[in-house]
């Protein structure tokens, strides 16, 4: 008996003792911090990332009142605060011909981000818009939804992913916010659509079109961002985006003169590369003046590749004749790209 009591003694000693250097080990693990600092301010002033384009500048997107964006950090005071949504503050964009800078605030004053007290601490800001699209996953990695059907309605600016990073922040409060200098991770295409010319009877009511090419895409139509390394990690696929218009913007009126009436809208696909070897199918479905349905194809082939996360403008060839039935092969005009919209021709 009295050798099984102490048997027992010895295994409870054996346990506490096993649990203890568990919790010490558990602690030690864990990021010592010194405690919640203040709360931390960003801003931005980048003029070339912002979220709205410029109606006299195709290149230049704007920032608009109250736009969200999410901003993570593990370096923040405590277990939990490590991810907050702020949105620009009305009042703080610069002026009305750049709007290019403004501050952020918190969107709710009870779920911001609080710097470690220690003023030596490293913190690492990583910062993604719109708010509501990109999920951290692990890392400096962020998974965000394949905009598969886009139009070009009121928010279409919402698939305009763009990201941010500041590294190696220390807490500055004292001399001023943070800057996220956002890039956008979405190869856009500035796409001008022209209809019939030299017959105002040549009424086109566009369906869809779609663009079909290699692009990030897993099989949830999800895809992933590394905004360390500036690179998408997920494998690309062969995947469509399906851009549909609105009933207000649908129909192309045919021209009595040889100027077509046009209709021009974006389209924004994962971070990828456009070239020779990884083309752009490009299907446009359409109603003509008899109401029957046509189908053109066309292909983006540049020249010179369009690098990932830039724009580029084309324009579609007039849909003028109707000896156009069925599916048509248009090849792009083999030059660079202009600001003139003169990256395609027809080949009658």
């Amino acid at each position: 008996m009295n050798n099984m009591i102490t048997e027992r003694i010895m295994n409870n000693r054996i346990s506490i003792l096993v649990l203890g250097a568990a919790v010490l080990l558990s602690a030690s693990c864990e990021k010592i911090q010194s405690g919640r600092g203040n709360a931390v301010s960003f801003s931005t002033g980048i003029s070339s990332t912002k979220t709205s384009y410029n109606s006299s500048d195709v290149w230049l997107i704007e920032w608009i009142e109250n736009d969200k964006i999410k901003v993570h950090s593990e370096e923040c005071y405590g277990p939990l605060e490590k991810e907050a949504t702020y949105k620009i503050a009305p009042g703080t964009i610069s002026n009305e011909s750049d709007r290019s800078k403004g501050d952020f605030l918190p969107e709710d004053e009870n779920a911001q981000l609080y710097w470690d007290a220690d003023p030596e601490a490293n913190h690492t800001f990583s910062a993604v818009y719109p708010a509501g699209k990109g999920v951290w996953s692990s890392g400096d990695i962020f998974t965000f939804p394949v905009p598969i059907n886009q139009s070009n309605a009121d928010g279409f600016m919402e698939n305009c992913y763009l990201v941010a990073r500041n590294t190696n922040v220390k807490n500055t409060l004292a001399k001023g916010s943070v800057l996220l200098s956002f890039k956008p991770i979405m190869t856009t295409i500035e796409v001008t659509v022209q209809g019939a010319t030299e017959d105002a009877s040549l009424n086109r009511t566009l369906s869809h079109i779609d663009f079909t090419t290699a692009m990030p895409c897993d099989g949830e139509n999800k895809f992933a961002y590394n905004t360390a390394s500036e690179t998408a990690t997920t494998a690309t696929k062969s995947t469509t985006i399906v851009w549909t218009p609105t009933d207000d913007t649908k129909s192309i009126a045919g021209s009595a003169t040889a100027e077509p009436n046009k209709l021009k809208f974006n389209v924004f696909i994962p971070y990828v590369e456009i070239s020779s070897s990884n083309k752009v199918q490009i299907d446009i479905y359409f109603k003509d003046e008899t109401d029957a349905d046509q189908h053109y194809t066309a292909t983006l082939n540049p020249s010179s590749p369009i690098s990932a996360g830039a724009k580029k403008k084309i324009v579609l060839p007039t849909l003028m004749k109707k000896s156009y039935i069925g599916e048509q092969n248009l090849e792009p005009f083999q030059g660079e790209e202009s600001d003139t919209n003169d990256d395609w021709k027809e080949t009658l």
